[in-house]
């Protein structure tokens, strides 16, 4: 009798460089077309970004396993740098609230976007080199409204953000860099 057993890899063995790029981009694209939604019904923008976070966090979190088939396990440094980043994002966005406390709501979701951006840059260690292009992208966006001068309107800034996460996002998936 022979027993045959299969080899699970683990946590530091990985056959991918990025092996949690697929969930990662799928959490992008559909929070992505949350905040685009956002930025067609503004109106409705809190809830469909609130309801879209939610949906692509459960979403996420029911794929992740199918996602990575076949590109491993994340090293244990990509999940504390996707955590520090996660807890650097958790930091920042009240600090950023509270800078932009006597400016206008525009300001307030432009400075949370800015942090958003910031935060993706440590998470690249996790995710790849498209999320470092995803922040600075972002930070640029959003920084454009910020910039007292350039008196740019929430509306189309929403729009690109949200634009830029599907873009990045759907690269994640399909593209597996």
């Amino acid at each position: 009798m022979t027993i045959t057993v299969l080899a699970q890899p683990t946590v530091g063995v990985t056959s991918h460089s990025y092996p949690l790029v697929r969930p990662g981009g799928l959490f992008l694209v559909l929070v992505g077309l949350a905040i685009v939604s956002g930025a067609l019904y503004p109106r409705y923008r809190v809830g469909l970004l609130g309801g879209g976070l939610i949906i692509a966090s459960a979403v996420t979190v029911l794929a992740t396993s199918r996602l990575v088939l076949g590109l491993g396990r994340p090293t244990r440094f990509q999940v504390v740098a996707l955590s520090v980043a996660v807890i650097l994002e958790m930091v920042l966005i009240p600090l950023a609230l509270l800078a932009t406390r006597h400016r206008d709501e525009s300001a307030r979701w432009l400075a949370v976007f800015f942090v958003v951006g910031l935060h993706f840059l440590p998470m690249s260690v996790a995710f790849g080199p498209v999320v470092i292009a995803l922040g600075v992208a972002s930070m640029l966006n959003a920084g454009v409204g910020l910039w007292p001068s350039f008196r740019a309107k929430l509306q189309p800034l929403w729009l690109t953000d949200g634009l830029l996460k599907v873009t990045a996002g759907m690269i994640m998936i399909f593209g597996v860099v």
